[in-house]
């Protein structure tokens, strides 16, 4: 692969494989400039920037802002491609690992308060807003909430008022298990919904 890329420098596929190769056999450090090279030659190839973005995931902390901005950008670019959704999966995954470093583990208490709010509102709503509701926050989250920022707030069609990022995150939780009670949410925040639900039946 490093003859290919010799014999070929401006060959974006071939320094994509050769990215691959590296990253495979546990060498990310080595394999980013490689995919970073493939994504600047190939803006229109979805392997090349999914490839980069995870290349910057598997460096850890330090490049993790950075691995979910390019996430972001492969769930925009590619909406209906296997890699916008392989990034959509991957923003998850980091969102829960930022909401859950927030508080060391623990439980989130504020997503707890957020929740008794949802359940409390929805309450008086039909179903058929609070899925529309739901289906709007996950149409909104498509390019990642910012969970763990107060101060950057939302607003919603279906639903008045402002909300952090954490608050929608929470707002779905809730309204996706009133429609499917055993359900994965995929927020990472069943902890929170049990304890609301449990001190919503004790007040």
């Amino acid at each position: 692969m490093r003859d290919a890329v010799k014999l070929e420098p401006e060959n974006a596929f071939a320094k994509r494989n050769l990215a691959a190769v590296l990253m495979r056999s546990g060498r990310a450090a080595e394999a980013l400039p490689f995919f970073r090279q493939a994504a600047s030659l190939a803006p229109a190839d979805p392997g090349a920037q999914l490839g980069l973005a995870q290349c910057l995931e598997a460096l850890g902390p330090s490049h993790v802002k950075e691995a979910a901005e390019q996430y972001k950008a492969v769930v925009k670019r590619f909406p209906d491609h296997q890699a916008g959704e392989m990034a959509e999966e991957a923003l998850t995954r980091i969102g829960q690992d930022e909401l859950r470093a927030a508080v060391d583990g623990g439980l989130r208490m504020d997503a707890v308060m957020y929740m008794q709010a949802a359940l409390d509102r929805f309450a008086k709503l039909d179903q058929a807003k609070v899925g529309q509701i739901v289906m709007e926050i996950a149409l909104l989250g498509r390019n990642g909430l910012e969970i763990n920022k107060p101060s950057v707030r939302y607003t919603l069609e279906n639903l008045e008022g402002e909300f952090s990022g954490l608050a929608l995150l929470a707002y779905m939780h809730v309204g996706f298990r009133m429609f499917d009670a055993k359900g994965d949410a995929g927020t990472g925040l069943d902890r929170e919904y049990e304890a609301a639900v449990k001190m919503r039946r004790e007040r």
